[in-house]
C-alpha cells in the first residue's frame, strides 16, 4: 500500500515538472531557435601573405557592416581587443560582410592558402565577403579579413646642370662654367606644371620631393643665348637634352626612390659681345685726329 502511494508521488512529480518543461518552452518567442551566427576576425597582417600567423595580432576598433545578399544594410560592429566579431541573424538567409579600413591600412591578399579559416576573405577593393547562407542555428565563423599598413613610398628627384658650351658642340667639356639663374620648369608628361626653379651659382638645379611618375623639363634661355645641340656624343651625363627650339626635354619616368641626375642643357652665346659706342669710338675718333694733325705738320 505504501509503495503505491510512493509511486502515486513520483508519477505526479514527473508530470510536474514535464509540464513546466512545456510551460518554459511555450513561454519563448517563436524565433528563439531561428537565428545563426555569422563573424570571426580582422588581424594585422604582418607578412602581407594573406595567412593568420602565430604573431599577429588583432586589430581592434575595425568597423564591420552586415549586409543582406540584395545589399540591404542590416547593421554594424566593431571588432574586440582580440580583433573579433559577430553578428546575430535570422537563420535559413544569406549574408555577406564588409570591413572598412583603418586609414594607413590596405587588404591583405585574398583566399590564400589551403585553410579557409585562417585566409582572408575581404575584396582587396571593396573590403566585402562573398554571400554565404546561414542556417538555423548554424555558427559561421569563417570571415576573417587581413590587413597591413601601408608603407610610404620614398620621394623621387631630378636634377642636374646648366652650362656655357663654349665651343656649342652639346658636351660639357672640362674648363666650361655653370651659369647661374637660368630658369627650369618642370611639367608631367600631360602638360601640367609641377614646380619651377633657377639655377644656383653654379649652374645646378633639382626637383626634390616627387612622386613616381612621368615627368619633362623646360629650360628657359636667357636672352643673349641659343641652345646647344642636343644629345651628342652619346654619353648621357654629359650631354644636352633640351630641344634647340622649345628648350623641353624628352619624358622620362620617376620610380619611388630615384635620383635622376642626368638632364643637363648647353647654353651658347648667340653673338660676340659689341662694346658700346663710348668705349670704341671716343679712341678711334682721337686716334684718327692726331693722325690728320700729323700730316698736316709734314706738309
Amino acid at each position: 500500500m505504501l509503495r503505491s502511494k510512493n509511486d502515486h508521488i513520483w508519477k505526479t512529480i514527473k508530470i510536474a515538472v514535464i509540464a513546466s518543461i512545456v510551460l518554459i518552452l511555450l513561454s519563448l518567442p517563436a524565433s528563439a531557435c531561428d537565428h545563426g551566427y555569422i563573424g570571426d576576425r580582422v588581424w594585422n597582417d604582418l607578412d602581407k601573405d594573406g595567412k593568420q600567423d602565430r604573431n599577429e595580432p588583432g586589430l581592434s576598433g575595425v568597423k564591420v557592416n552586415l549586409y543582406k545578399c540584395d545589399g540591404t544594410y542590416l547593421k554594424n560592429t566593431t571588432t574586440d581587443s582580440a580583433g573579433k566579431y559577430i553578428f546575430k541573424v535570422d537563420g535559413r538567409k544569406n549574408y555577406y560582410v564588409e570591413f572598412e579600413l583603418p586609414e594607413g591600412f590596405v587588404f591583405s591578399p585574398r583566399d590564400r592558402g589551403s585553410k579557409d579559416y585562417k585566409d582572408s576573405d575581404a575584396d582587396e577593393v571593396s573590403g566585402r565577403t562573398i554571400c554565404t547562407y546561414i542556417s538555423k542555428g548554424e555558427y559561421d565563423c569563417r570571415w576573417d579579413a587581413g590587413m597591413y599598413e601601408e608603407e610610404e613610398p620614398e620621394p623621387a628627384a631630378v636634377g642636374n646642370f646648366v652650362w656655357l658650351d663654349g665651343n656649342n658642340n652639346g658636351i660639357q667639356e672640362n674648363g666650361e662654367s655653370g651659369i647661374p639663374g637660368v630658369i627650369v620648369e618642370l611639367y608631367t608628361c600631360s602638360g601640367q606644371l609641377v614646380a619651377n626653379t633657377t639655377t644656383d651659382g653654379t649652374g645646378f638645379y633639382e626637383f626634390t620631393g616627387l612622386d613616381a611618375g612621368d615627368y619633362k623639363i623646360v629650360f628657359i634661355k636667357p636672352t643673349g643665348y641659343v641652345f646647344a645641340p642636343v644629345l651628342q656624343g652619346g654619353d648621357p651625363s654629359v650631354d644636352s637634352d633640351a630641344d634647340t627650339t622649345t628648350g623641353e626635354t624628352v619624358c622620362f619616368t620617376l620610380n619611388a626612390g630615384d635620383y635622376y641626375d642626368m638632364v643637363d642643357t648647353g647654353l651658347f652665346r648667340s653673338e660676340q659681345e659689341i662694346p658700346e659706342f663710348p668705349t670704341v669710338a671716343i679712341p678711334m675718333i682721337a686716334i684718327l685726329g692726331m693722325a690728320f694733325v700729323f700730316r698736316r705738320r709734314k706738309e
